[in-house]
């Protein structure tokens, strides 16, 4: 502006004088991004000079900011710090700006070891993005990387690359890939049994290496299993695959541990372990490459709780050995997992064995945090840990000829910035047991959560065989890094404390990886501590595989987990790709770490069908995340194939793009009808001879491939014109009564389940055992323990139409064995005065009616239909539960 002063003189005589009017004082940038010990240079914008700058808050551990210049250089953690300008008016003006301190710039992942020809992602961790990858050296013959995804592809021949992520800064940071020959069977024509745990007489060890996938190698009744084969020669061994039998799943592996070993005696810690999908495809599993001539599989359990296992057939995979066994590291000092308070030092020294006795070339100490230098030493020594966190320490030895151990020793280092780092359990929930004592005792599994030392999770006294399995919700994310285990006090004994046992972490509650710990408890009443390289996750599962003095129990008197939410990270809980819900509205749910201190502001977006719906759910102000907090519905969606997607966005609702853990993404979701088929063998679908309709034509109902589950599937979803999802929870050998006890274990497994399929008494009627109780009432003599009674209970857990659940009764069908046809017929009684007497809607399908009339639909054991025999089955089910035709193909 122009201001004027003008005199009284004749004539006026004026003078002007210039004003600047600056805008309100500001700093910039408003905001920043830098790595833990980066710099950003900040400067006033408008208000009056000079300016001064300070450091407001700060959680990076110790940053700073020249109070001249505005030079401001990050501490040494990933945090955030509040950067202050003040001017020179009066009174003074202050401006602020934020600053996110991110970790260290990495690559995700940090190596990586893929076939010829085989793929990689990578992904580039904090640093400023976008991210261009490129390949730096490489052996493999023409590896290549997408510049902007960071999708590597190996070349033709066995070798190494190094791929590079370079951010926006221009830093960079390599990963290394080691890429192995084409992955090959080895010719088992000179296996043998090296040793074996037990054999049915008529099911051999040995015909699990015979190339006839009929024949199968199966236990006697009596745990522990194991079977270790002589290969005949040295191989370089990566993997293996194990086919379950056709037959029928009892005896089917579920858990289990493989092992290697260069002379049969000596086999170490498992290669591989985890626990086989529940299906009757082959598995496979691979791991490093180690030289070995002997193998050794070892099943821990059963899906359905018996004592025996089967396996049809055993392939190794590897290569031919190239004369070099890899060397092996070991970590003498420290000798377990460590817990420090931050500052502190520990000492670390290793050693080494080589079996072709080749001097070692290099050694190799990664410290896990990137403040600690690397060391190429022995021995080196104390390292001080001054950042909060809990870190992998890996030491790897190289022989001479370039070999790497294939499995580097590690040892964890907890680092505590004082007190510990025990969750609270105020929103922890049991999401899943296999078995729990409510009827002899009150021992449910929610007792481990109840802070009380003295009550018990117990499983079943009677009829429930291990392994036994319980997970835990905790309601939020976490890096996990501990699970603590109180056994039962000494007043009850020792019975039910765990000894051998697996502890996984999982993202969403049922993709559950490889275990992230296994081990053996030692038989005390003292709590033991398990620590493990940290996993982030919501949910947690024990699984007790055995027990101390061999019983078939399991006890725990509380259950304590240790972590932190390091990162922010989105996962989602519900729905699942390929899952279905019930109608009519879809409900998604996620799984979140934020917090309050880092993240104000922030939340998740979740966006539907490519942003055709979004909703936004912001972090609470007491930064508290319960179960519900990232939980919402969507409405207005019909059908099959939902998109959904989740963003965690900042404090202006921008989406978050550091490394991998800030989205996640479920496709095929559809809205519907969710079943679950429970019964016998005949459920399952033994004796199914048609391989042509064992999946369903959306490609969900896979979970045991056979019998008239995948059927139905495809013929209601026809009826209906919307998708439908129906699980397989059939047990061959089962009866109403195994039915009793495993119901309570269906409705917490199919926690979604609308309508529940029962069809059961085949057994009952073999074994000649079972009454009806036909015409009976509860209080009348003969009803405990008969058919009728069985039924009835089932009936009133899983029926309850105030929360969705109906369950619909089929009669049991025809069997060409005359000795259980009276049986049956009063069985199939009982079925229509269970439907009348329970108000069930559905008029029960009359399968006995069916397979009398059309005998040449049963196996030639004249009890299991064939593949017509289970078409029919659907087709009935589907008539009855549609009123439409439902013919099949």
């Amino acid at each position: 502006s122009t201001v004027r002063v003008t005199d009284s003189d004749s004539p006026p005589a004026t003078a002007d004088a210039m004003v600047t009017v600056q805008g309100a004082l500001s700093i910039s940038p408003p905001s920043g991004t830098v790595a833990t010990g980066g710099q950003q240079d900040f400067d006033g914008v408008n208000g009056v000079l000079p300016y001064t700058f300070s450091v407001q808050t700060d959680t990076s551990g110790g940053a700073t900011v020249n109070p001249t210049t505005g030079l401001y250089t990050a501490g040494p953690n990933a945090g955030t710090s509040t950067v202050r300008v003040t001017d020179s008016d009066s009174p003074p003006v202050t401006a602020d700006a934020m600053v996110t301190v991110q970790g260290a710039f990495s690559i995700s992942p940090p190596s990586g070891t893929v076939a010829t020809g085989g793929q990689q992602d990578f992904d580039g961790v904090n640093g400023v993005p976008p991210y261009t990858f490129s390949v730096q050296t490489d052996t493999s013959g023409g590896a290549t990387v997408n510049a902007t995804t960071g999708l590597y592809t190996a070349g033709p021949n066995a070798g190494t690359s190094t791929v590079r992520v370079t951010d926006s800064n221009s830093d960079t940071v390599d990963a290394g890939v080691t890429v192995t020959e084409n992955i090959m069977l080895l010719n088992q024509a000179q296996w043998s049994v090296h040793s074996v745990s037990s054999q049915d007489s008529g099911n051999l060890a040995s015909n699990a290496f015979d190339g006839n996938t009929n024949t199968v190698w199966q236990t006697l009744n009596s745990r522990p299993h194991n079977l270790e084969l002589d290969l005949g020669n040295t191989y370089e061994i990566e993997g293996f695959r194990a086919l379950p039998s056709s037959v029928e799943e009892a005896g089917w592996i579920s858990f289990f541990e493989f092992y290697l070993s260069e002379d049969g005696v000596n086999w170490g810690n498992p290669v591989n372990s985890g626990e086989f999908s529940y299906n009757f495809q082959e598995k496979e599993f691979i791991f490093p490459r180690m030289a070995a001539q002997y193998v050794r599989i070892v099943p821990l359990g059963d899906f359905n709780g018996f004592q025996f296992n089967n396996l049809a057939e055993l392939n190794v995979l590897g290569a031919p050995f190239s004369g070099n066994y890899a060397p092996n590291g070991i970590i003498d000092v420290p000798s377990t997992h460590v817990t420090i308070n931050s500052g502190n030092q520990v000492s670390f020294s290793g050693t080494f064995f080589d079996s072709n006795g080749d001097s070692p070339l290099s050694f190799h100490w990664n410290f896990g945090d990137p403040s600690i230098p690397e060391s190429f030493l022995e021995d080196p020594g104390p390292m001080t840990f001054n950042n909060p966190g809990t870190y992998t320490v890996t030491f790897t030895v190289t022989d001479v000829f370039g070999l790497a151990d294939p499995f580097p020793a590690s040892v964890t280092i907890k680092v505590l910035p004082g007190g510990n780092s025990v969750l609270p359990r105020a929103d922890w929930t049991i999401t899943f047991v296999n078995s729990e004592e409510v009827i002899l005792g009150n021992h449910s599994a929610s007792n481990v959560l109840d802070g009380n030392p003295n009550t018990i999770w117990t499983t079943q006294w009677n009829n429930v065989e291990g392994p036994h399995d319980i997970q835990i919700d905790l309601g939020a994310a976490f890096t996990i890094d501990a699970f603590r285990y109180l056994p039962r006090p000494n007043s009850g004994g020792a019975n039910g404390r765990i000894a051998h046992y697996h502890i996984y972490i999982s993202e969403d509650g049922r993709d559950w990886g490889s275990p992230v710990a296994n081990g053996t408890f030692i038989n005390s009443q003292a709590e033991q501590r398990v620590a493990f390289p940290p996993k982030t996750g919501q949910f947690v599962r024990l699984v007790a595989l055995t027990e101390v003095n061999g019983n078939r129990w399991a006890a725990m008197a509380e259950a304590n987990i240790e972590g932190v939410c390091q990162v922010p990270f989105v996962r989602f809980i519900d729905p699942l790709s390929n899952e279905v819900q019930s109608r009519p509205t879809l409900t998604v749910s996620a799984s979140v770490c934020l917090t309050q201190a880092l993240h104000a502001g922030w939340g998740v977006k979740f966006s539907v069908d490519s942003g055709a719906q979004e909703q936004t759910i912001i972090l609470p102000a007491n930064g508290v995340i319960h179960p519900d907090t990232f939980q919402t519905t969507f409405s207005g969606l019909v059908g099959d194939n939902h998109q959904v997607e989740a963003f965690i966005v900042d404090d202006m609702g921008t989406e978050i793009s550091s490394g991998n853990t800030t989205y996640d993404i479920v496709t095929n979701v559809g809205l519907g009808d969710v079943y679950a088929a429970i019964g016998d063998s005949i459920t399952v679908g033994v004796g199914d001879d048609d391989p042509t309709d064992r999946t369903s034509q959306d490609g969900r109902n896979t979970n045991t491939g056979l019998g008239f589950t995948p059927i139905l599937n495809d013929l209601l979803t026809v009826e209906h014109g919307y998708p439908h999802d129906i699980h397989n929870d059939g047990v061959s050998g089962d009866s109403s009564a195994g039915i009793v006890i495993r119901a309570p274990k269906i409705l917490k497994k199919r926690k979604k389940t609308s309508i529940f399929l029962i069809l059961i008494g085949a057994n009952d009627a073999n074994s000649g055992l079972v009454p009806s109780g036909k015409g009976l009432n509860p209080n009348d003599p003969g009803y405990p323990g008969s058919y009728k009674d069985n039924v009835q209970q089932v009936i009133n857990l899983l029926h309850d139409p105030s929360q969705n659940r109906e369950v619909y009764l089929a009669k049991v069908p025809y069997t060409t064995n005359s000795s259980s046809i009276a049986f049956i017929q009063d069985y199939n009684i009982v079925v229509d005065e269970l439907v009348l007497s329970n108000g069930l809607t559905v008029t029960p399908p009359n399968l006995f009616t069916h397979f009398q009339g059309n005998q040449t639909e049963l196996s030639s054991d004249g009890l299991h239909p064939n593949g017509a025999g289970y078409q029919s089955i659907a087709s009935l089910w589907c008539i009855a539960l549609s009123g439409g035709t439902c013919t099949t193909p």
